[in-house]
Parts: structure tokens; sequence; C-alpha cells
């Protein structure tokens, strides 16, 4: 080619540049399924259109694509320039299938017989630029319709292809930002984003073009007015376009429901001697905190002989009694909470067997640090036996430790609950004692799925709170798929290399991601849980946009997606002052502070089990004392243990480490 000839095609192709934005509806595609805008071009990557609950059935492009206008209406081969394009369909994150006239509306064959004659132009016209074989199934946009400088919406139908375009001109002025064009859709990009870049402004419609002649010479030509065809006649409603840009929060009101599932309830029951049943919330809860929304809370209530531990050495009665339960029911009408009636043993095997036994541990990256018996031999006795006796006392005193015990007891305990490379059973693992804890656990969760469909009403929303309804979004999936539910986790999330060691993690997984959005503490726990799902089910995860203009962390999964968030929890400064306000509390502080006048000191409670670290704590401020011994009898600690009698030996055996910390210490 020489100067000249590369000269005039330099001058035929530059132009300009409008904007336009794809806009297409969609009425025939199924769950799961997307579309893709894919233009007629071999360098060009296909586009997503997205939706939103209040836009459906339309699927629109994020930002405007770049189209390049030729000088004049004919190109190179003097024929009509024209853009063309098609639809795809996705499922399940991958291409599927192309549009098809049975996508349009019933009416769509006389529209496109309609047509025929008017669109056999276009269609000759897209021949030459298509590299399909059958130019119908292709959407065509003739370049004269556009203005340089100017932004377009095209409004299509998917699966019908003839007649006129349907094109809105928006008539606003807009910022020449580059970055909005979507120039990744363009034959040449880099032409292109200099083309916009050297001075031609996308926000003047009436500024001048600079163009080079066949000699090189630069010369100055006003822009040259393209005429508009008469609008069509639109396939959507009334409600245009303008109207779905403009974004307004979602506000929840008095009468929106929400319920909220959680292993408690959080409240305190009280029996007279008269047999009268009282409650009173339990302000310690976290879930226990007032809001203006209808809340429905539902969860197992809290009564003697809960965890299963009856009979000899345990709790004389086994929960509320069944000629009873009618009674606590109506005491909390009041307070809008549904109680879960769940047998005491079972609920014993799935809270303290699988739930704090066998998923407490690995949720905290621990394969595990409890067993049945301090001495790792994993029977059925208590504490109070005489093995138990003879154990404590070949041991030493009461603040030694059995090093080979423990480790013993770990190594046992991580035998009988991780070994799942053995033979598969009905259920789970070898079919023993995991079987049992997991049957436990799914049934309490199929109990839960029971009584929020007895309490569900259309439009509801599903909270669930804890790592004990891990699997209740798969139940509720089943049951009301069109209930919109939340899980959120109040411990973390370990890693995969410590997850996998669970035999039942698949089925875990799922049932979370059975839940429309996924909570955690922290942003760690969240990419733990991410890794979990692309290493464990081969899931891709990633941003996706929502209705605000933002992106939100999700898993595609089934072709769904589950959003996963990292929220902080906070606290009640109501309920902090009134408690810290109390008298009682003012009365103890104050014991407190006269008892050890002149010192510096530290309060704290935990709950007296393993995990909670404090025996850590204890042998963090001794090695504090010894490396500052100035502060030796100037501080004190003021630890309060909450008992744990339903962890078993656990409790003993930490209870009896902390006393053997505190003797050193002092």
């Amino acid at each position: 080619m020489t100067a000249k000839d590369l000269g005039e095609s330099e001058s035929e192709s530059e132009g300009g540049i409008a904007r336009v934005t794809f806009r297409v509806r969609c009425e025939s595609l199924g769950y799961g399924e997307s579309v893709f805008l894919y233009p007629d071009d071999e360098s060009s990557r296909p586009i997503p259109l997205y939706t939103t609950a209040t836009n459906h059935p339309w699927y629109e492009a994020r930002s405007p694509i770049a189209i390049s206008i030729p000088k004049g209406s004919k190109s190179v081969d003097s024929k009509p320039h024209a853009y063309t394009y098609r639809y795809g369909v996705f499922r399940a994150g991958g291409f599927y299938r192309w549009e098809d006239p049975s996508d349009g509306p019933s009416d769509a064959d006389s529209n496109n017989n309609k047509g025929n004659s008017n669109s056999s132009s276009m269609n000759s016209v897209g021949s030459s630029n298509s590299n399909s074989s059958n130019n119908n199934n292709n959407h065509i946009l003739p370049t004269r319709l556009l203005a340089d400088g100017e932004e377009y919406t095209v409004n299509d139908v998917l699966g019908v292809t003839r007649g006129h375009p349907n094109i809105d001109h928006i008539r606003v002025p807009h910022s020449n930002q580059y970055e909005e064009l979507t120039m990744l859709h363009s034959r040449s990009k880099l032409e292109s984003f200099h083309r916009v870049k050297s001075g031609n402004s996308l926000a003047n419609s009436s500024h001048n073009l600079m163009k080079k002649n066949s000699r090189g010479n630069l010369k100055q030509e006003t822009k040259k007015k393209v005429g508009f065809a008469p609008e069509p006649p639109a396939y959507h409603g009334p409600d245009s376009h303008n109207s779905q840009n403009k974004k307004e929060p979602v506000l929840l009101n008095s009468t929106d429901g929400l319920i909220v599932a959680s292993v408690f309830l959080p409240v305190h029951l009280h029996r007279s001697s008269e047999g009268e049943w009282s409650a009173e919330w339990n302000y310690e809860a976290l879930l226990s905190m007032q809001t203006h929304l209808r809340v429905t809370r539902i969860g197992v209530v809290k009564w003697r002989g809960w965890h299963g531990n009856v009979g000899k050495d345990g709790s004389p009665e086994q929960g509320v009694p069944e000629e009873e339960r009618y009674l606590v029911e109506k005491c909390l009408r009041a307070f809008h909470c549904v109680p879960v009636w769940v047998e005491s043993v079972t609920l014993g095997e799935m809270y303290n067997g699988f739930c704090k036994g066998v998923l407490w541990p690995v949720l905290h990256n621990v394969t595990s640090v409890y067993s049945t018996r301090p001495d790792g031999g994993g029977g059925s006795k208590g504490p109070d036996d005489d093995s138990f006796l003879q154990s404590t006392s070949a041991s030493g005193s009461a603040g030694d430790l059995n090093v080979s015990e423990t480790l013993e007891s770990v190594s046992s305990r991580f035998t009988e609950y991780s070994n799942d490379d053995q033979a598969m059973g009905t259920i789970h693992g070898d079919g023993g004692k995991e079987a049992s804890l997991w049957a436990a656990y799914t049934a309490v969760n199929r109990r839960f799925a029971e009584t929020v469909v007895q309490c569900f009403n259309e439009g509801d929303l599903v909270w669930i709170h804890g790592f004990h309804l891990l699997i209740l979004p798969s139940f509720l999936t089943r049951r009301i798929p069109m209930a919109k539910v939340g899980l959120f986790l109040h411990t973390p999330f370990p890693s995969s290399e410590i997850f996998r060691t669970l035999w039942c993690r698949e089925d875990i997984l799922r049932g979370m991601l059975n839940a429309d959005q996924v909570g955690f503490h922290l942003f760690e726990y969240a990419r733990h849980f991410l890794t979990c799902s692309r290493r464990l089910l081969g899931l891709k995860y990633g941003m996706i946009p929502d209705e605000s203009g933002g992106h939100n962390l999700a898993i595609e999964t089934n072709g769904r997606h589950v959003a996963v968030t990292s929220i902080h929890a906070g606290i009640e400064p109501p309920i902090l002052v009134q408690v810290l306000t109390h008298p009682s509390t003012l009365d103890r502080s104050a014991s407190i502070r006269n008892q050890f006048e002149g010192k510096v000191i530290f309060c704290a409670i935990d709950r007296m089990e393993s995990l909670k670290g404090i025996p850590l704590k204890m042998l963090g401020l001794e090695r504090f004392l010894n490396r500052c011994p100035e502060w030796v009898g100037k501080l004190v600690l003021v630890q309060v243990g909450i008992s744990a009698f339903e962890r078993g030996d656990d409790y003993i055996r930490t209870k009896k480490e902390i006393h053997a910390i505190v003797a050193s210490i002092n």
C-alpha cells in the first residue's frame, strides 16, 4: 500500500466515536443463566450484561461501548457500514447456546416477517462484516444512525434480530472520561484511545474535526450533522431506562419480617413452685438486641437437663416436660420467640459431641484438643470414677500434668474423628461414632428447618447464626426456595489444610453455600472459606457488581452467586451502660478496688475451656513478671472462670492446669 492509499484509508476511518449502551430483554432465560453480547469481530471479547431484581427481565451492560464511525455512510468496499453483534446464553459460568427466535415474545414471528422487507438491505450490509454463516441471527446497528461524541442506548429483545433497531438518544452532556469507554471491545484499542485523547472531545458535539488529507496536511472541517430514523415502537414497558439508573437505598421497616435462628434462644426461663413459667431477656446474648423490625427468634430453650446429661451425677430432669411445653410457648409468645423441641439426648450429642467435640477445635485451626477421658482412654465414665482418681493421684499433685497421657489423648481423639481414609460406611466415616454424631447434627438441623417453615411468611428474611446450623440452608432451600437466607459465623474459619480433616467437609460447605450470603468476623476467615470452596469443591469466586454500582465478593455455584462478606460485630452501648451502672456492679467494683488498693488491676472473664486461652494468658503474665521484676506486687489479675460442666474432662483438665499456673505465679 502506498503512502497515498494509507492517507486515504486513515481519512476514511477517522469519522468519530459514539458511546452506545446495549440493553436486551430476556423473558426466556432459565434459573442460573446469563447473557453476553458478542460483537461480530474476532478481536473483541464478549461483554457481560447484568440485571437486578427491579430491572428484570432487562439485562444491561455496565458501561457504554465505544463504536467507531467511519467518514460517510459507506465503508471501503462501497457498502453501508454497520455494527453487527449477537447474544449468547451462558449457563453455570460457561457458554451454553446462541440466542434463538424462540427466545422472543409470542408475536416475534409476525414482527420478523413484517420487518423482512425493511431489513433486507441491512442483512446484506451485515454480510460483509459478519463472520457468521447466517446473518439473520445477528443484530445490525447502522452507524449512519450514530453521531460522533453522542451517547445512545440500544434496546433489543433476545431472539428478535429483524426490524429497525430501537435506539434512544441520550441528550445530556457527559464528562470526557477515557476509562468509561470499553475500548477493550474495539478492533484497535490503541487507535481508538489515541483518537479520543488526541483532542476529539466527547462532551462537545459541535467541535471541529482535525483530519489529514492525502498529502498529509491538516485541514479543519465542521462536523457533519447526521439525521436519525424515526423511533420504532419499543418492546419494553412505559418505564424507561433513565428511571432504572436511579438507585434507591433499601430500607427495612416494622412491617418487614426477619427470622433469626440460633441454637439457643436469648432468654432465661423461670418456673415457680406453682408451675407457672416466666421469662426474661438474656442481655449477654448477641441476638437479644432491640430492633424496629418484626423479628421472630427460633431456638432451643435452656432448661435443666437440656444437654442430655441426666441420671446419676447429672440433671434429674430432661429439659422442659412435654406436658408443660405449651405453657413455655405461651410464655415466650410475648418475646416473639418460638422454641424448637429436640430430645435432650439428641441435642447433647449434637452440641457437646459434634459441635464442641469436632467442629469447635477444627474451626479454631486445631485438629483436636478434646478427648472423652483425661487419660485418653475414650471411655464413657465420668471424672468421678475410680480410674480417674487413680490417674490423678499417679500423675502427682493437682497442678501436675502427665505429658504422655495428654499427647495420647490428642492422638486418640484425632484418630477417632479424622480418619476419613477408612472404608466409607453407610453414612460417614467408618459408620461408628462419626455416624452417630453426624446423624444427631442433621436431625437437629432438620428440626430447626421444620420450625422455620412454620413461621415463614413470603418475603421474610432468614438469618442463621452460629456453626451449629451450617447445613440448615440446605433444608430450607428445598422447602422454601423463595426465601432469602443469610448465614453468619461467630467463630473463626480454618484453612483448607485443617478443614479437610473433617469427614463431612463437603456436606458442610454445600450447606453453607445454599445460603444467599455468608458472613464472617474477619476477611481472613472469609478468605479461608473461599479457598476451601475452590480446593474442595472446585468452585470459582470473584467480584460481581451490585445494584448500587459497587462490587461484592461472591462464589459461583450451580448458576447462582453466594455473597461472602466480612462484618465486624459490635456491642449494645445502652445495655452495657445499664449493667455498669447497676448497684450490684458498683458495689462489686468498689470491693475489688478496696481489696487491691494501690495496685494495677486487670479483670478478665472466660469460659473454662482449652481453646479459650486462659492458660496462655497466665503464662504471658508470668513471663512479664519474670522480665520486669519491678512490677511484682504492684499488679493483680482478677480472672473469672465460667464453669463449663458440659465440656466434661476438658473442663476438669483446664481447671487443674489453671490452678497449677496460678500457684506457680503466686
